[in-house]
């Protein structure tokens, strides 16, 4: 069995005729989060006239697709969406 996830916010298509969904292992995606250099740059300084330190750290982040085949396309002809 497959857990799954419902939601109001599937979007129909430009004539309203057909919604599109995906059905995913987790395997289809991944999180990536990379540091530039492979290090973390992070710096710090006072600013006197907030009577604070300022924090700044370089990352880089976002999603990548993983494995193509864990994942399908689904389109369904409704007009509606249906529980």
């Amino acid at each position: 069995m497959i857990p799954t996830y419902e939601t109001t916010q599937v979007q129909a298509d430009g004539a309203s005729s057909a919604y599109y969904n995906l059905l995913c292992s987790p395997d289809a995606f991944m999180y990536a989060v990379q540091t530039p250099g492979g290090k973390i740059r992070s710096q710090a300084n006072y600013l006197p006239e907030y009577l604070g330190t300022q924090w700044t750290t370089d990352v880089l982040y976002g999603v990548a697709e993983k494995r193509d085949a864990a994942g399908v396309s689904i389109k369904s002809r409704q007009t509606a969406v249906v529980s």
